[in-house]
């Protein structure tokens, strides 16, 4: 069958393939190179700053097709041919503008640009060291962490992409939304209901979409947060602790602003059963465990804010972690005992049960609706399901296991020089207990994501679990 038997991956992705297409260009590597640093430098400083903007993959679409027809119209056509006395590559001949920007030039700039445009966990490190406990951990210490926090998940690859990228019952709708963006762009017909063409379509309603965000951004922001109840009786604390916006649980609260509805990420990529259980859950922890939590005083939260994300000593008073560390900053446990127990607020604490909850929901959800298929795959034994698009690039020759293998090598090998370049207090075991939870949760996280993009992170969970391994550091 030449179709998808997925509408959605049918009305997004296309079911032909040109292997001339250019792809390997100039144009891609300047534009390619260029949006990446741009866009990654950006979103590093703003990542510092609340609030903070973001620049997203889809201005970097945006910017790599105006940059790309330009370059196009001016860059000249002609062949340059590289003198044979330079080594493997003479002889060989370039070009600088081979015609109209293709889409696998536009697909690969948008691979490049998108892998490091959001800020790396490790900055998180190396910045909370520095502010809140002095300790400067040098250029050599970053690049290493930087690098093969980055690189470690590349080298998984060679595995996921078999189980979770070949088969046709994945989806991946995040995929998708790029793609019908890419076929948009690179699209010259006209409907013939509407006669225009999709690149005018888009541009149109882009346009108007980014007029109409004057209106609840600058205009009136109050159509950002309709907490129309708190309007009524501003000065009462429980009503905004329930219904209010930013420091409350926004219990009814409406919202006219596409960028607030969108923040999580866009809800027409979700399945609405995936939506419903969402809103469930959402309701269920935040609407009816947390209040009761905080009205009842639980853990002595009634004390605190409500809504917050800093933790707060017995006065009050955001934690002072000076206060309880011992000169080479380990853990001083009579002065923690002498100045304060650490309390959080309850929605602080609600969202660490919830990240608990969910790491175990995780695992038994995946070994009872994907465990046999993933058992099969793992034995590679399981039925052949590819579609067309997985057959289309049988045309391309794999990357190599060795490839995968070596990135893991180099990368792991970085990682242990990151621990030993500074005497950070952690072993090598901490690095194979990182990766250990890695393949443990990324397994079962693959499987849900394929069919509906949540928002699943094991990454507080995964603190809690090196604290209790390691409790005196």
């Amino acid at each position: 069958n030449d179709e998808s038997p997925f509408a959605e991956v049918r009305a997004c992705v296309s079911n032909t393939d040109d292997p001339e297409m250019p792809t390997m260009t100039f144009r891609m590597w300047f534009i390619g190179l260029t949006l990446c640093s741009i866009a990654s430098s950006l979103n590093l400083v703003l990542s510092l700053r609340f609030p903070g903007a973001f620049i997203s993959s889809l201005v970097v679409i945006l910017a790599a097709h105006i940059i790309g027809k330009l370059m196009e119209s001016l860059l000249p056509i002609r062949l340059w041919f590289i003198p044979n006395r330079i080594p493997w590559i003479g002889g060989s001949a370039f070009t600088l503008n081979p015609g109209p920007l293709s889409i696998k030039e536009h697909a690969l700039i948008f691979i490049m640009s998108n892998s490091p445009i959001t800020a790396p966990y490790g900055l998180n490190f190396i910045l909370v060291a520095r502010k809140y406990y002095g300790v400067e951990l040098g250029p050599g210490f970053s690049f290493c962490l930087h690098l093969s926090t980055w690189a470690l998940s590349y080298s998984f690859g060679w595995v996921t992409q078999r189980i979770f990228v070949k088969p046709s019952t994945t989806i991946w709708p995040t995929t998708l939304l790029v793609s019908s963006i890419l076929n948009t762009l690179h699209a010259g017909n006209a409907d013939e209901q509407l006669r225009i063409t999709r690149i005018k379509f888009f541009s149109l309603f882009t346009g108007l979409s980014a007029l109409y965000y004057f209106i609840p951004g600058f205009l009136f922001t109050g159509l950002s947060y309709f907490s129309f109840i708190c309007w009524i009786v501003p000065k009462n604390v429980v009503v905004n602790q329930l219904f209010g916006s930013v420091t409350g649980l926004g219990m009814g609260v409406l919202t006219f602003d596409w960028a607030q509805m969108s923040f999580i990420g866009s809800p027409f990529l979700v399945p609405w059963w995936a939506s419903v259980q969402a809103f469930v859950g959402f309701v269920l922890f935040y609407w009816v465990i947390l209040p009761i939590l905080y009205y009842t005083n639980s853990f002595k939260t009634g004390h605190l804010p409500i809504m917050g994300y800093l933790a707060y000593d017995r006065f009050g008073l955001p934690y002072n972690v000076d206060q309880i560390l011992n000169p080479d900053k380990s853990f001083n446990a009579t002065a923690y005992a002498e100045y304060s127990p650490l309390y959080i607020p309850v929605s602080l604490l609600t969202t660490y049960l919830i990240a608990f909850t969910l790491v175990t929901g995780l695992l038994v959800a995946t070994v009872c609706d994907f465990g046999d298929a993933l058992w099969k795959t793992l034995r590679g034994n399981r039925p052949e399901d590819e579609d067309v698009h997985s057959r289309l690039m049988r045309k391309y020759p794999e990357i190599p296991a060795l490839w995968y293998a070596g990135v893991f090598v180099i990368s792991f090998a970085l990682a242990v020089a990151a621990i030993q370049i500074v005497n950070v207090d952690t072993r090598v075991w901490a690095l194979f207990l990182a990766l250990g939870l890695a393949a443990v949760y990324a397994i079962p996280e693959f499987p849900v994501r394929d069919n509906s993009p949540p928002i699943t992170s094991w990454f507080k969970s995964s603190l809690v679990r090196f604290g209790m391994a390691n409790p005196l550091q």
